[in-house]
């Protein structure tokens, strides 16, 4: 067995660093050394801030650029997976803390806002193509309550939560259009229910400096969904007359908006009369109260009879057959969600009387990443021009997310709703 070498000069700590520990002998010879290991002291008059990256064939360069700044005759060999010290000497080192346990929500099984468990998470560190973002901001969704009662077969357990904004902390391998500190929202990917949150930087999308994080938070998706549901599912213009659902809801007030300064003549579907004043000011001709009246002979009233060119629906069962009776010849049902549960089942032939069209979009409506950034940077523009008006009426802190979710299911939410970590 080799002898140990002899201990070099008294080491003093870097600027940040935590305590080393007791000195550790490397001996001449390979040594598997996992890639968290760091050195973490340096010699007087030499910098040995080096991490050991033996397992990361892309970090090579890295650790070749950093071992040219030794002033200690130290050199390494490097290969996938083995660290070879050559003429070594001991070093203090120290196994790096682990930054990645946050707190956060977990499901295990579906059911009510009680089954969202909050908990200490671990969110690991970003691989080939990921980022981690710490969470400034939580978008609240419909569509988070339908994942939580299972009604989109979401693999158990799972963080909720589609929708963040928030700053890149860490960058995985192979990440080129994204770095630390940026600002950045994110879409489409489980996990926002967290301090931390690690996504495919593919579905990442650069914020604007002029919107605040809890105003991106509060957008992202559902100005995308407004976005793809006003100039790519149908392309809304003067000559339309549309009716919206939910028309004071998150997505359902931007709808308005936008519609609104397309041109179209908006008509506007709310449950009372706080809703239907704020959809007045968001751009609606006409707004219908459902426990008022049939939305469906009220909106044919409007119409003379001739119906309107687009109903765009995330009610589902409630308002399904209404929202069919009320379109034109040719007209589109756009379902984009079912807050009052799956439409009952039907034959394709009742779309025919009327020659009607019927889709069911999501946001994973974008083929690529230049349509994603084409569609946000429109998104923004608009909320900078100030088309659009993000109306967060309601925060809640991250831990209350069960309130939130109990709050938005018996609509007693206006606007967007943002969960703040």
């Amino acid at each position: 067995m080799p002898m140990p070498l002899p201990l070099p000069p008294p080491l003093r700590l870097l600027p940040g660093f935590h305590a080393v520990t007791a000195p550790v002998t490397f001996y001449p010879g390979r040594w598997k050394i996992p890639w968290r290991w760091k050195i973490l002291a340096q010699r007087p008059g030499a910098s040995l801030s080096i991490s050991i990256l033996a397992t990361k064939k892309e970090n090579q360069g890295l650790s070749h650029q950093l071992h040219s700044r030794l002033c200690h005759c130290v050199s390494f060999f490097f290969n996938p997976w083995v660290l070879r010290l050559h003429a070594g000497y001991n070093l203090c080192t120290q196994r790096m803390v682990s930054q990645t346990m946050v707190k956060g929500f977990k499901v295990y099984t579906p059911g009510g806002p009680e089954v969202l468990k909050y908990e200490e998470l671990d969110v690991g560190e970003p691989g080939e193509g990921q980022v981690k973002i710490r969470i400034k901001a939580v978008g609240l969704n419909f569509i988070d309550v339908y994942f939580r009662k299972g009604a989109y077969g979401a693999k158990m357990p799972y963080v909720p939560g589609f929708e963040s904004a928030g700053e890149v902390i860490a960058i995985g391998p192979g990440v080129t259009d994204a770095k630390v500190g940026d600002k950045v929202g994110c879409m489409g990917a489980f996990g926002a229910y967290a301090e931390e949150q690690i996504v495919p930087a593919r579905a990442l999308v650069p914020i604007p400096e002029s919107v605040d994080f809890i105003k991106a938070g509060a957008i992202l998706l559902k100005g995308m969904t407004a976005q793809m549901l006003l100039r790519k599912t149908f392309k809304v213009g003067p000559e339309h007359t549309i009716l919206v659902h939910a028309a004071a809801g998150g997505v359902g007030s931007l709808l308005c908006q936008w519609a609104r300064s397309l041109g179209a003549q908006v008509i506007g579907c709310v449950s009372n009369e706080e809703k239907a004043r704020q959809a007045t000011e968001d751009g609606c001709h006409h707004v219908i109260i459902y426990s008022k009246e049939d939305f469906g002979k009220r909106v044919m009233a409007i119409t003379n009879n001739s119906g309107v060119h687009v109903v765009y629906d995330s009610v589902g069962r409630d308002t399904f057959q209404g929202s069919l009776d009320c379109l034109a010849t040719r007209g589109y049902m756009i379902s984009y969600g079912q807050s009052s549960g799956a439409p009952d089942p039907f034959t394709m032939s009742i779309l025919a009387p009327k020659s009607l069209f019927l889709t069911r979009p999501s946001i994973q409506y974008t083929t690529n990443r230049d349509e994603l950034l084409e569609m946000a940077n429109d998104l923004f523009h608009n909320v900078e021009a100030g088309v659009l008006k993000v109306r967060v009426n309601q925060t809640y802190p991250l831990s209350d997310a069960a309130k939130a979710h109990d709050d938005i299911e018996n609509r007693r939410t206006t606007g967007s709703t943002v969960l703040i970590p």
